[in-house]
């Protein structure tokens, strides 16, 4: 010690040359000074020369290095030696290393450390260096390192503690070795108090990069507060940071074992339980003695970042760590929870990336033992499982049916389905689904295709259910218990079901699950009485319905008074689709072989009615659905849309029979031909005519247009119900009527109407010669008046009418009759129209009047502007003579089309005047009663 006193360097230097000797047999007598130098040190040695210590601190460090000599002898001895020595010993060492480590620079203290990582690592319950001095210096470092990080260039003092980068790189190296050494002693249960438990988690959370992390005291308790970290890594992503990745990787391997290791509760702890407590807790004291239920916040608060930066080994280590967490710790503190389910969503979205299929696995064994222990836990992440898990599966399933990956995911999947199935899992991955037109293969139901095999039961049901069958139970028995429930969810889950039932489920369902389907949909009329249409969507049960139907065709009798009951509600309160409408009507007709069917398909028969109610206003239908109801009765009867139920019929419900369409309205039509008839002839029932208005007159127009064509027996009798003293509706019913038939070039229908032509001629000549207009005192709401609307209809009529002569005058086996039918027609009716337009005065039809500059308001007419005028005015009568026949006759016919539609639109704004008002003019008199 004297020597030491003097000169430390040469006893270094002679106990190097020993040690680190070629001869072994030199090393190994060597091993008996250094054992005797060190158990000499008793407390009077330790306090006489306590300034020397630490220059034996690096002796101890030679002795201990021969626990790694190369040679067999060598190591066995010095092991034995290190185990003799007694807790005196091994103290007085341990405080020469913590002399030395105080007073070691960088470089030495990268060598000290890592040789103390090596002894407590074959000595696990050796306390090799004091936490008191291994948290002060991870403390300072820590600042130094943060300090040395800053650019502060007009702050000398900063300036001053900067060191070059090698300096910093060994700083930063001594410091990622003392947080292994601290976090390795504290997996292995060194001693250690909460407060210093609470400096080494804020020094841990520092180095990684959490948010302002500090430590509060909480009722006499330290705890570390921090929030989620911002950005682990350098901004720049393309260059790497050694610091960065080495601290991670030392705390991942660090939390690691921590998380993983556990001990008895010490005896002092056990002996101060009370019986009752020492029972309770029996099961739980190996547990509780972890020190990682410090730090399980931690792990939980790194996964909120973006793990797919780490590389593939950091990256499982991480995951093995939060495996260790959910399988050995407490996850079900309410503390936990939030923090928990973030974690378990960011470990899911993980499996979508390339992480290795050995990482892949890792994830799905996480997600398993999140099962196991947390049904609850589960259920929050489950649907999101679902989804990532359906994408995963799909590009695994791309590569190899037998691929591990799949597998496994459809093992988790399985039994997740099976735990969850009875408590309501499928109302709630039905809501959570979206809703797409062309689902792709990576959607829930493609999953559900995947994974639930014919021969899957519900776990702990009697009698047996079937896990296909569950999905439909579950809607059938939950949905409508679930009050907080909005209703887009609502129409979500039942849109779900009965894609379920379209696209996975393909066995037929037990005679319970249907007698509790039909009871479902009556309840379900009721619950949904006093919604509004558009809050939901009941389209997709007609679907279910048309299959559940066509699949049990014996079991109509259950089902059949059920869905016509939900059938009609959803005609009179809710939208329907046209092609849902039909899958119900279609799904009727495939069962006309079945014993007891009724004679006439009953959905046919509901969607007939309630257009015949709706047109003769004795039930108030929307527009939409009494259009979309009126398009299916006209695209039946028309060839030309056979083909879209052709579509419908083979894709769903295997209905059509050699590609042919059998209409099912043709033979239903004749309880329509009345209102329809009346509807043509009536003027809108709303103050304002709507484009949806305007189909739907049209649309009457053709199915009656078409049932004219078919039958005589009915063109007979509407051509009886036009009569002179019904002027208004019968000119109205005309144009509507006629105009359809030249839209669809009905050549035939329109010879069969040449009758017409006399009571059309008498029409237009009693109405020309008997309307009075009062010219000398303008009125500007003329044109939504009575009179104006018979005027505009009659002129509208005469030139759809000469558009009929036209488009007959054509076939040239007619052409002669049909020219003196023409001739005929406009030498009766010319008269009258030009004795019409010749009472117009013409100083009524100047456009310019001039005020004096008086401003008395007395105005002169523009000579120029009459002689223009007139000259216009005969052009116009030369048209009459001379038809445009150059213009497209479907451009007139749209033409004309526009022109009724704002007609219509002008009584939509005026249907609410009196009549009276207008027989007062002799008008109503003289041409009979108007309407």
């Amino acid at each position: 010690m004297k020597l030491l006193q003097i000169d430390a360097v040469p006893f270094h230097a002679c106990v190097y040359k020993v040690m680190n000797d070629n001869n072994w047999e030199i090393r190994y007598q060597g091993l008996d000074q250094l054992y005797g130098l060190f158990t000499k040190m008793d407390a009077g040695f330790q306090s006489k020369w306590l300034p020397l210590l630490a220059k034996l601190g690096p002796v101890f460090s030679t002795l201990v290095a021969s626990l790694w000599d190369n040679n067999e002898n060598a190591r066995i001895k010095a092991t034995a030696l290190l185990q003799s020595f007694g807790t005196l010993h091994l103290n007085s060492a341990f405080r020469c290393w913590e002399a030395h480590f105080y007073s070691a620079s960088d470089s030495e203290l990268r060598s000290l450390v890592h040789m103390m990582i090596r002894l407590h690592s074959l000595f696990p319950d050796w306390q090799v260096l004091q936490w008191e001095c291994l948290l002060e210096s991870l403390e300072t470092k820590i600042t130094m390192l943060a300090s040395s990080k800053e650019t502060h260039p007009s702050n000398s003092s900063a300036r001053d503690t900067k060191m070059d980068p090698i300096q910093l790189a060994e700083s930063e190296n001594v410091t990622v070795l003392m947080m292994t050494l601290a976090l390795q002693m504290l997996s292995h249960h060194v001693r250690i108090d909460m407060v210093q438990i609470s400096r080494l988690k804020l020094v841990l959370v520092t180095m990684m990069g959490f948010q302002h992390p500090h430590r509060v005291l909480d009722g006499g308790e330290w705890k570390v507060l921090f929030g989620p970290i911002d950005q682990p890594f350098q901004d720049d992503k393309s260059v790497a940071d050694p610091l960065q990745t080495s601290i991670l990787t030392c705390c991942s391997r660090g939390l690691k074992l921590i998380m993983d290791s556990f001990a008895p509760l010490p005896a002092e702890t056990v002996a101060k339980m009370d019986s009752k407590a020492l029972q309770h807790n029996r099961l739980k004291l190996a547990e509780n003695s972890s020190p990682g239920v410090h730090f399980i916040d931690v792990v939980l608060k790194y996964f909120h970042t973006d793990l797919t930066d780490l590389n593939p080994i950091t990256l499982r280590t991480w995951l093995e760590v939060i495996l260790i967490v959910i399988y050995k710790h407490n996850i079900l503190d309410r503390a936990y929870e939030q923090d928990l389910v973030f974690a378990m969503k960011q470990v899911i979205d993980l499996v979508l990336h390339e992480i290795g299929e050995e990482n892949k696995l890792l994830v799905l064994e996480i997600l398993h033992c999140l099962l196991r222990q947390s049904d609850h836990l589960t259920a929050m992440v489950l649907s999101k499982q679902i989804v990532v898990l359906g994408k995963l599966m799909a590009q695994a399933q791309r590569k190899r049916s037998s691929d591990p990956v799949f597998l496994r995911a459809k093992q988790f999947l399985k039994a997740a389905f099976s735990r969850f199935a009875a408590a309501g899992l499928f109302v709630l991955i039905f809501k959570n689904q979206t809703i797409t037109e062309q689902p792709q293969q990576t959607d829930l139901f493609f999953v559900l295709r995947s994974i639930i095999d014919a021969d899957d039961k519900v776990p702990d049901e009697d009698p047996v259910v079937y896990l296909r069958d569950q999905p439909v139970r579950d809607v059938i028995d939950k949905l409508m218990k679930q009050h907080q429930m909005d209703r887009k969810s609502f129409s979500a889950v039942l849109c779900n079901m009965s894609r379920y039932v379209q696209t996975v489920h393909s066995y037929p369902y037990p005679e319970n699950v249907l007698a509790d389907y039909a009871g479902f949909l009556q309840l379900l009329v009721k619950y949904t009485q006093n919604w509004r249409r558009f809050d939901w969507d009941i389209n997709p049960l007609f679907t279910m319905s048309a299959i559940l139907l066509m699949e049990h065709p014996y079991h109509f009798q259950t089902l059949l008074p059920a869905m016509q009951v939900l059938f009609v509600h959803g005609i009179r309160h809710c939208t329907i689709q046209a092609e849902c409408a039909v899958h119900m009507v279609a799904s009727f007709a495939s069962l006309e072989n079945i014993p007891g069917i009724p004679a006439t398909n009953i959905f046919a028969d509901t969607i007939v009615d309630e257009i015949r109610l709706a047109l003769t206003q004795r039930l108030k239908l929307p527009k939409d659905t009494l259009l979309t109801a009126l398009q299916l009765v006209l695209w039946d009867s028309d060839e030309r849309y056979h083909p879209w139920y052709i579509s419908i019929e083979s894709n769903y419900l295997g209905a059509s029979v050699d590609g042919r369409h059998r209409p099912y309205f043709a033979n239903r039509l004749d309880p329509l031909l009345d209102p329809m008839l009346s509807y043509l002839k009536s003027t809108p029932y709303t103050d304002q005519f709507t484009k949806k208005d305007f189909k739907t007159y049209n649309t009457v127009a053709h199915i009656l247009s078409w049932k004219c064509l078919w039958s005589d027996q009915a063109m007979d009798h509407v051509l009886s119900t036009i009569h002179l003293d019904e002027t208004r509706s019968s000119l109205r019913f005309l144009s509507w009527f006629l105009l359809c038939h030249l839209k669809q070039s009905q050549i035939d229908l329109l010879h069969r109407m040449e009758g017409l032509q006399t009571t059309l001629t008498e029409f237009l000549i009693q109405l020309f010669d008997a309307v009075q207009i009062p010219y000398g005192q303008p009125d500007p709401g003329f044109v939504y008046s009575h009179t104006g609307e018979v005027l505009v209809l009659a002129f509208l009529l005469l030139k759809i009418w000469t558009l009929v002569i036209l488009r007959t005058t054509r076939v040239e086996l007619l052409k002669h009759h049909q020219e003196c039918l023409r001739n005929q027609f406009w030498i009766s009716v010319w008269p009258s129209i030009r004795r019409l337009l010749c009472s117009i005065p013409i100083d009524t039809l100047v456009s310019g009047r001039h005020l004096d500059d008086t401003g008395s308001g007395q105005s002169q007419a523009n000579e120029m502007v009459v002689d223009q005028f007139q000259h216009q005015v005969v052009r116009v009568r030369q048209m009459f003579n001379v038809p445009p026949i150059q213009v497209p006759m479907h451009t007139l016919v749209d033409q004309l089309y526009l022109e009724l539609r704002q007609v219509m639109r002008l009584q939509a704004t005026s249907n609410t005047s009196a009549l009276d008002d207008w027989d007062a003019s002799g008008f109503g008199t003289a041409v009979g009663n108007i309407d």
